[in-house]
């Protein structure tokens, strides 16, 4: 029961609150209910999430990774993990509404992040940490206020 109210404010949260569209909404509530499980990861790791704090379990890195992977913005070919750039694509011109400015400088930041693909990570968590920070540090320095829910 306390699963269902934690994953019911994120869905409330992220719908009221964040520019990602219904459909991306419903696409990451069930990779949270799928994942929460898959990586053990407790409602306080969740709640960080929600409300954007830092993750520092490696359970609430890997929810992470694990969200990214079921929505199409990592890829996973046999535990050899990379950025997917066209499910991240696609998932930031939904975001953005199609707004071709936005995309455009998006995908100038995408083309800055491919360098994590060449870096050896062991896993999803770690590579998920690192694509978050890269690409939140190229919107920063770009000024943009995108905001992707992840």
């Amino acid at each position: 029961m306390k699963d269902k109210l934690v994953l019911w404010i994120f869905a409330t949260f992220i719908l009221c609150c964040m520019a990602i569209t219904r459909e991306q909404l419903q696409r990451m509530t069930k990779a949270a209910y799928k994942c929460k499980d898959i990586v053990n990861a407790t409602d306080t790791d969740l709640s960080l999430l929600i409300l954007k704090k830092p993750l520092t379990s490696r359970e609430g890195k890997c929810l992470v990774g694990c969200i990214m992977i079921e929505v199409d913005i990592l890829s996973d070919d046999n535990g050899k993990y990379s950025l997917n750039e066209d499910g991240w694509m696609k998932f930031v011109a939904e975001t953005a509404k199609n707004d071709a400015e936005i995309i455009k400088k998006m995908q100038e930041i995408t083309d800055g992040c491919k360098y994590l693909n060449d870096i050896n990570q062991p896993d999803e968590c770690e590579l998920a940490m690192m694509a978050i920070g890269c690409q939140k540090e190229g919107m920063t320095k770009n000024n943009i206020k995108l905001e992707l829910g992840i």
